[in-house]
């Protein structure tokens, strides 16, 4: 056995002790309860974009799980409907981006909502109310609460993007799916975890998972809640417990449905470490893509590895 062989070997066996407080899945049972009786309130207009001449396209927003109205990108093939449907998640920082970088989705036969993340990079803004200060970026927002946190508001609107996108009168309701890369990938799996309307899942190098790891090894978003620990040491514990309610790991036996995720050997920005620990903790039928020489980085043959494992997962 070579050296990457042992690598993989030892990421294999390595399933870490969940972090999970008491109230884990009462926390998150009485969050998705009020994220179902919030009202959508989706607005759409269509896009009339020259560049697109086999997709129909439209302007989308919806209400977030605080009433946040959350922008989306809506691409639909010209074709016979209803279709399968995904949602792609975006990775931090970034927004919904344009519509001609979602138009692989189409072309593959799926409708997709491309959505923002809230207050990053996009157009989509925040209702969320600070009662403390915080660090660089938005992680650390609201961190010393699980209730306040900023993830949650994060977590909470990715679930109902699942809702907004199978309220969409193209859409096959029991034919949709979830999709993202990094901060998208781990909000992905979360929206797998809590969403039922979720039948398969595509994450690529997510975050979000193992995050009591991750905290310390990642060079990633989450060092912004280390910072926010190198400020006030005194919170280490406050926090880590707060974080510990949206660590993926720990919320991963929930899941039900197909997933496929990868992991790049040399990444250190959602070390492998920490891909390796949610995807142990995953009891459904799973498959994890290993990139021995790929860091933080999307593969081109992994997106088509995607696109055939949800065209297969959604009877297309």
């Amino acid at each position: 056995m070579n050296f990457i062989q042992r690598t993989i070997q030892k990421l294999a066996d390595y399933k870490p002790e969940l972090t999970r407080q008491p109230d884990h899945f009462e926390f998150w049972e009485a969050n998705t309860a009020e994220f179902e009786e919030l009202a959508l309130r989706v607005e759409r207009k269509q896009a009339n974009l020259p560049t697109l001449q086999f997709v129909d396209c439209f302007d989308l927003s919806y209400a977030g799980c605080d009433g946040t109205r959350v922008t989306a990108w809506y691409l639909v093939p010209k074709t016979n409907l209803p279709v399968p449907g995904v949602v792609v998640f975006p990775g931090y920082t970034c927004g919904r981006g344009l519509p001609e970088e979602h138009v692989l989705w189409a072309a593959a036969g799926f409708a997709v909502l491309a959505v923002d993340a809230r207050a990053q990079g996009g157009e989509t803004g925040s209702n969320q109310q600070l009662a403390f200060g915080s660090a660089k970026g938005w992680i650390t927002q609201g961190i010393l609460d699980p209730s306040t946190s900023y993830l949650k508001f994060l977590i909470g609107d990715a679930y109902r993007a699942v809702n907004c996108l199978a309220a969409q009168p193209e859409i096959d309701p029991n034919r949709m799916a979830v999709a993202g890369s990094s901060q998208g990938g781990g909000l992905a799996l979360w929206a797998t975890a809590l969403n039922p309307r979720v039948k398969a899942c595509a994450a690529n190098v997510p975050n979000l998972c193992h995050l009591d790891y991750s905290i310390f090894a990642s060079t990633g978003s989450v060092t912004e809640a280390a910072d926010f620990i190198r400020r006030f040491p005194e919170k280490m514990e406050q926090v880590l417990k707060s974080l510990s309610y949206f660590d993926f790991m720990n919320s991963a036996e929930k899941v039900t449905v197909p997933i496929l995720m990868s992991v790049g050997l040399q990444d250190r920005v959602c070390p492998p470490e920490a891909v390796y620990a949610a995807y142990n903790h995953i009891t459904s039928p799973k498959h994890l893509e290993v990139y021995p020489f790929s860091g933080h980085h999307v593969e081109p043959i992994q997106t088509r590895k995607v696109l055939h494992f949800l065209q297969k997962e959604l009877g297309m």
